[in-house]
């Protein structure tokens, strides 16, 4: 049996590093870090812009995933030079990339893949410095996991006819979080 603390006994200051939160969400239910003061809100809508607000990132951290964003859709247009990326999930309300996190983005107007786009896309983005990784999503969608060179951050992109389908799932959480905002 570990000793009782002691009446007085000063709590031991924990600093809040990534998984330490994590862990604190799973064994802090229904009281997980971002529903600070109170019990996780009953409504989802409700938690999900107190989680958006606990992760918002700093100014610089954003400042780096725009950029992240504008050389990997630069990369994406020399495939598809009407391309567009779009964010998906929470990084759809303004929720960006922390350590060890991936930016999830969907892109438009890429129905047509060419036959040979794994080697014409990898030989392009290692050209702006990411590393390139292909898989199919839980939906079966085409996706390139991008990781920087330098930093080591990462964006998934889902491209192709059925990328667009993650529009309705990326408005809703906009329109959710933004209209608490």
């Amino acid at each position: 049996n570990p000793p009782m603390a002691q009446p007085g006994a000063q709590d031991p200051v924990l600093v809040p590093t990534r998984p330490l939160l994590k862990a604190l969400a799973h064994e802090c239910k229904p009281y997980p870090p971002w529903s600070v003061g109170g019990p996780t809100p009953a409504a989802l809508n409700d938690e999900l812009q107190q989680f958006a607000h606990f992760l918002a990132g700093t100014a610089e951290e954003k400042a780096k995933v725009e950029a992240l964003i504008a050389t990997a859709c630069a990369a994406l247009k020399q495939v598809w030079p009407k391309c567009d990326l779009h964010p998906m999930g929470l990084t759809a309300a303004n929720v960006h990339s922390h350590k060890d996190t991936v930016v999830h983005l969907f892109a438009t107007s890429t129905d047509e893949v060419p036959e040979d786009h794994e080697a014409t896309l990898r030989a392009i983005v290692n050209g702006v410095g990411f590393q390139a990784d292909f898989f199919a999503d839980c939906r079966g969608c085409s996706s390139i996991l991008l990781t920087e060179a330098r930093t080591g951050d990462r964006c998934a992109i889902r491209f192709g006819p059925n990328a667009e389908k993650a529009k309705g799932c990326t408005e809703l959480i906009i329109s959710t979080i933004a209209a608490k905002e």
